[in-house]
């Protein structure tokens, strides 16, 4: 008896909140067209389709808020958002799982660093201690640190 499986498997993978300028995206652009089997690659903004990545100079716009790029009639997406860059793939075989292990790597340098929940309780619990501190010294000191004017 042979099991067919009915919904494909899909998987997805963040690639996190990137700053991407164009040979970023040229980079990973030709990492996924190296893992499209056909090489046919759509790449496309909300108002444009490209052929290159180098097109995006070509836009008058300071900024694209989306890059989406797909292949294989879209069996692999890779999409540039304004909040998060992801990769998907349907029923990932070993060279899709290589493209996004690839990708992921080439994203790393580019990732921005969101502070820690643990930096953010900290810096709040230092500006509550420093309202405190102000508050039980009074507010004379401060006076007392401003220039006096002479008459």
């Amino acid at each position: 008896m042979v099991l067919t499986r009915l919904d494909p498997v899909v998987g997805r993978r963040s690639l996190g909140i990137l700053r991407l300028w164009r040979d970023d995206i040229a980079e990973m652009v030709t990492v996924f067209r190296e893992a499209v089997s056909d090489h046919d690659v759509l790449i496309q903004t909300d108002t444009y389709e490209l052929s290159t990545v180098d097109d995006l100079a070509l836009i008058d716009a300071p900024r694209v808020d989306r890059l989406i790029v797909t292949g294989e009639q879209g069996r692999l997406r890779l999409e540039f958002g304004p909040l998060e860059c992801q990769a998907e793939v349907t029923d990932p075989d070993l060279r899709a799982r290589g493209m996004l292990a690839e990708l992921t790597r080439i994203s790393e340098r580019r990732r921005r660093r969101l502070p820690k929940p643990w930096q953010l309780v900290s810096i709040a619990i230092s500006t509550a201690l420093f309202i405190i501190i102000l508050f039980k010294l009074g507010f004379s000191h401060l006076n007392s640190l401003s220039p006096q004017s002479t008459h």
